[in-house]
């Protein structure tokens, strides 16, 4: 599932990707594509208070993608 999330300032970008993982079953991925600096520094802190796992943090030419995975 992609999240856009691009022009959202934090916590928007969080939030989103919080309501996607509850759409998912344990192990599966959500990209959230963002461009908020804070996100890219709180999103991690924020998946490991809640078990997900951060899978990697890709620059794009506008903003990131940040692979998560629901908590198994």
């Amino acid at each position: 599932m992609i999240v856009e999330a691009r022009g959202a300032l934090c916590p928007v970008p969080t939030v989103l990707a919080s309501l996607a993982l509850e759409k998912r079953r344990p192990g599966e991925m959500v990209d959230l594509l963002a461009d908020d600096p804070t996100t890219r520094r709180d999103l991690p802190g924020w998946c490991a208070e809640f078990g997900h796992r951060v899978l990697d943090v890709v620059e794009l030419s506008r903003g990131f993608r940040i692979r998560i995975q629901k908590h198994l």
